[in-house]
Parts: C-alpha cells; structure tokens; sequence
C-alpha cells in the first residue's frame, strides 16, 4: 500500500494537487496523509522578537485548532468529490517549521511520495529559490511530484524521463515512475541531451541497458539530442511528444536548478503546465 504525504496550506492550488494525486493513483491502494505546518515563525513579533510563555501557548493552540478545522474542510471536500473504497486518509496538524515537518513525516510513516502544488511560472522560480516546494525537492530524501498550478492535470499517457546516463539506475531510485507507466499503460520517453561533443562512453551505454531491461513490459522510446542547451531541450521534448508528467532523478542540486528555474526573460511551457516528479539518488 502506498503511502502519499500531501502538504496542503489550504489554497485552491494545494487542493488541486491533491486531486491530481486521487486521480493518478485512483486504482492503487493508498493512505494521503493530508498534512498541514503551522510553524514557530508565527510566534514572531514585527521587532523580530519570541513571543514565550503563556501567550505563545495560547497562540499555538489557536494555530492547532485553525489546522485542524482546515484539514476536516478539506476531508470533507473529498468525500464530496471522490468516493474511493481503496484510499483511506489521515489528518495530520504539526506544530514545526515547514521542512522539519515533512522530514518527519517521511521518517515516521516512511512516505513513498509527497505530492505538492506550485504557483505556475513565478511558482517555480519561487520554488527553486527558497520557498517550501524548493526546500522539500532539495533537501528531503523522498519522491517529490510537483503540479504547476495551470497543469490540466490529466493521465499521463506519455511520460518523459530527463537523463544523462551517468550513474547506474536502480529500481528504488526510479521505481515510483515506473509504476505510474505500467499503472496507466504509459509510453516511456527518455531524452537525452548530449551536451559535449563525444559519443556515450562504455559506462553510459552499460547504464542505458539497464534502464531498457528495467522498462521491460513498458512501451517505451529513446531521444537524444545534441547541440542545445538543457532548458531548451527539455522544453523541445515537452511540446512536441505532448509529455503528461516529466521524470528526472535529482543528482545535484545545480542540475535540478537548471532545469526548473526560470530567468526572467524566459518562461518555458513544462515550467507551469506539466507536473514533474523528481527521483532521489540513494
């Protein structure tokens, strides 16, 4: 049974996400964990001071009962939506900063997925460049799938997968990708972009086959492209295959960076209107 941790701050684009979630895994058995922070940075005064002692009780439970009130509204929302005898759901108020929360919740209920919601274009960019999104790609060490806030949120019957080879592929690594594929009979895309001018060395090559021996059973097609940059490529890739969801593994920071951060002069489509799941290295 899966287990799907859904940060939510109780916006309409949180609860998109959450749909999308219920959607994409509606024939699996799964437990949402439906899980909002209210953080100690509420119990800041505007002189950068701590509230303390009785006043910041009292502060904290009235933030307790707000999350808790907020999360039964969003129960309830669902239950109006979706009636899946195979999802069950939990609801979880955390009295924390927001990345401590969700490295919590991963530990203790050992989460297979976390699925998050983003603000479109400047959503992104907010996201690479500090924001909750951001913080939990980088530095939480679970799948993370993130739906723009303009994604049409539809089947992914055609995945792509953004690689360069460079490390062997595991199952655990790539294995919730997989599953989606085979869940919904998807096509397996995999690009990638040859960014110097030498052919794939041995060791590429070797990690290819093992990616194609892992899809066995998948339908499934290899892309290269060369001469043109990483953003470009992807984009490219994107429109022209029609890509529902888009798959990477996150080895560096700076790759993940590159990709989904925006530069103000640039907005590329997959940025607000294709989910993207990045995979963790283990």
């Amino acid at each position: 049974m899966k287990k799907i941790l859904l940060p939510t701050d109780f916006s309409e684009n949180a609860y998109k996400s959450i749909c999308y979630g219920l959607r994409l895994f509606m024939d699996e058995e799964c437990v949402f964990f439906i899980f909002n922070v209210h953080g100690p940075s509420a119990l800041y005064m505007g002189d950068s001071s701590f509230i303390s002692g009785t006043m910041a009780g009292q502060v904290e439970e009235v933030l307790r009962q707000q999350a808790e009130k907020g999360l039964e509204e969003v129960k309830q929302r669902i239950d109006k939506e979706f009636q899946n005898p195979k999802h069950s759901f939990e609801l979880v108020a955390k009295f924390n900063f927001f990345l401590e929360g969700v490295n919590e919740m991963v530990k203790e209920e050992k989460i297979d997925l976390i699925l998050m919601g983003t603000k479109g274009a400047s959503g992104f960019k907010e996201m690479i460049m500090g924001s909750n999104a951001g913080h939990v790609v980088n530095k939480v060490n679970c799948p993370v799938l993130v739906v723009p806030e303009d994604a049409a949120c539809e089947i992914p019957h055609n995945v792509g997968f953004v690689t360069d080879y460079d490390v062997s592929f595991e199952y655990r690594e790539i294995g919730v990708m997989i599953d989606i594929a085979r869940m919904w009979r998807s096509k397996v895309h995999i690009l990638h972009i040859k960014t110097h001018k030498d052919d794939p060395d041995e060791k590429q090559q070797n990690n290819r086959r093992i990616l194609e021996d892992m899809l066995e059973g998948v339908d499934h097609k290899f892309y290269q492209l060369s001469n043109v940059d990483i953003e470009t490529g992807v984009n490219c890739f994107v429109e022209l295959l029609g890509i529902d969801l888009v798959g990477m593994i996150a080895r560096s920071r700076k790759f993940i960076e590159r990709l989904l951060f925006i530069p103000k002069v640039v907005t590329y489509s997959y940025h607000t209107h294709t989910p993207f799941l990045v995979m963790k290295e283990q």
